[in-house]
């Protein structure tokens, strides 16, 4: 009967282990790595690939409508994208539908492209713990820079897009 009990637990334990690898095998992205190819959706349900994106520089930003600092940081990249030409910014929502995200986006009069990470793998890709997180990357696609926290400083973030540009 004990041996009975044990082996359950082994095949339980061994079950959840090898069930368990489905999106944790995604690499854990950093400075320095080529940022992948992913597909999301848009507020149209339409399948985005963010590689049409790549080629030129890019900010994306990773947030979420019930994120204070996100909803203060949002706007700061929208006026963000008038000043700097040649870098795109792009805000991935994380994990909410279309329907809560349309009256964000008219509330703030967002013009950047909103892509939605339903399946959360930007969070699992660079270890999220927390929104907002902007991920700078370069033309050719090398994530140059991540920023944990919300962005406050405008004239800061203008220096950080318009070096993005020129590299």
């Amino acid at each position: 009967m004990q041996w009975s009990i044990i082996v359950v637990g082994i095949v339980v334990v061994l079950s959840l282990i090898i069930g368990s690898r489905d999106s944790r095998d995604l690499p854990i992205l950093k400075v320095g790595d080529t940022f992948p190819a992913i597909e999301f959706s848009n507020l149209n349900n339409e399948k985005i690939d963010i590689a049409q994106y790549m080629g030129k520089p890019m900010l994306i930003n990773l947030w979420a409508s019930w994120c204070t600092p996100c909803i203060n940081e949002l706007p700061l990249l929208n006026e963000a994208q008038q000043f700097v030409s040649g870098v795109e910014i792009v805000a991935i929502n994380m994990g909410e539908t279309a329907l809560e995200i349309e009256p964000f986006q008219a509330r703030y009069d967002l013009t950047m492209p909103i892509l939605l990470d339903l399946q959360l793998q930007m969070k699992q890709l660079f270890q999220v713990s927390g929104y907002p997180v902007s991920i700078m990357i370069t033309g050719e696609g090398t994530i140059q820079s991540i920023v944990l926290g919300e962005i406050t400083d405008f004239n800061k973030l203008l220096e950080d897009l318009n070096s993005l540009s020129e590299n």
